[in-house]
């Protein structure tokens, strides 16, 4: 490494150089990877120099004091000399314009894991999300670089990530939420669930019906697909309105209301999205079909879909 030269900057001008870096870098690491004095084993590691250094005051003599101070004083000199701080102004400036980081932070302590996806679908890496924040440092460009981002409950969205600030979102706030669908089973699929039948739901695709849930059984009530919500009582009140223009008996109107009541989360096999066509069916324990929907999804937020009876009613 090249001594000074009278024509480089002035000493002064080049700690100011170093305070910089080094207060842009820890900026950075703070931001993108998450790290700062409140990292407990940062915490714990300045502390412990910290206390090392205080004893060191208080064992060593002025010779190995003096001894010290011009070590460290040495590695100033090498840290301030311009050609080794114009490499490590190059280093950080790269690095800054090419590795950025992705920051999910839910409202609340959602389940599952954020899956980023690259624009081909691949994936690249999955972060829980039981922590409360879920970071992924990732490599980007000066001019950004797209992704596909997963949250469990939301719709995948495209995103780009771009150096220096990252990308930093909210689900609750950012994303759109994946559709949710409240199947309700008819009195014959409740009667069918009653003697340990099965409930099923499937997506229509070009190739065939592929299965989005497991077989359901020991569970006489309404299942809810997608994202955990409570059932509004405008709700409740349209059952009731719906029982009653059936014909449906007081009797038998408290059973179905109180049955469709009892709500069975189902996390689908594959996450719900605009237009996906799905069939619910109930079915017997010899796997007679007696009660069927088929909804296509919206973009709202839930769906009621009430199953209707496919066989006649058993007197």
């Amino acid at each position: 490494m090249a001594p000074p030269t009278p024509d480089d900057p002035p000493i002064g001008a080049r700690f100011i150089a170093l305070v910089l870096l080094a207060a842009g870098v820890q900026l950075w690491v703070n931001h993108h990877l998450g790290l700062s004095t409140q990292t407990p084993w940062i915490a714990l590691g300045l502390g412990t120099a910290s206390g090392v250094l205080g004893l060191g005051a208080r064992l060593l003599d002025d010779a190995e004091k003096k001894g010290l101070a011009e070590n460290l004083r040495k590695v100033l000199r090498v840290l301030l000399n311009p050609g080794l701080l114009t490499w490590l102004w190059g280093i950080a400036l790269v690095g800054a314009l090419f590795v950025s980081s992705v920051m999910v932070i839910p409202e609340a302590g959602a389940p599952g894991k954020m899956v980023l996806r690259s624009v081909e679908g691949k994936p690249l890496c999955e972060r829980d999300l039981k922590d409360g924040v879920a970071r992924v440092v990732v490599f980007t460009s000066p001019f950004g670089r797209p992704f596909r981002l997963s949250v469990p409950g939301f719709l995948e969205e495209a995103v780009a990530v771009y150096p220096l600030a990252g990308l930093k979102l909210t689900p609750e706030r950012d994303l759109r939420r994946s559709p949710s669908v409240l199947f309700r089973p008819s009195r014959e699929g409740i009667q069918a669930l009653k003697s340990q039948g099965t409930f099923t739901v499937s997506v229509k695709a070009s190739g065939g019906d592929r299965p989005l849930t497991l077989p359901q059984k020991d569970h006489v009530g309404a299942f809810l697909l997608g994202r955990a919500q409570s059932i509004s009582p405008a709700s409740v009140g349209l059952w009731r309105l719906e029982l009653e223009g059936g014909g449906a008996s007081p009797a038998l109107l408290a059973q179905m209301v109180l049955a469709w009541s009892r709500t069975r989360v189902l996390e689908p096999l594959q996450p719900l999205a605009p237009d996906m066509i799905l069939i619910a069916e109930t079915r017997t324990p010899a796997g007679v079909v007696v009660s069927r929907a088929q909804v296509t999804l919206g973009r709202e937020s839930l769906t009621d879909a009430p199953l209707t009876d496919v066989t006649p009613p058993v007197n």
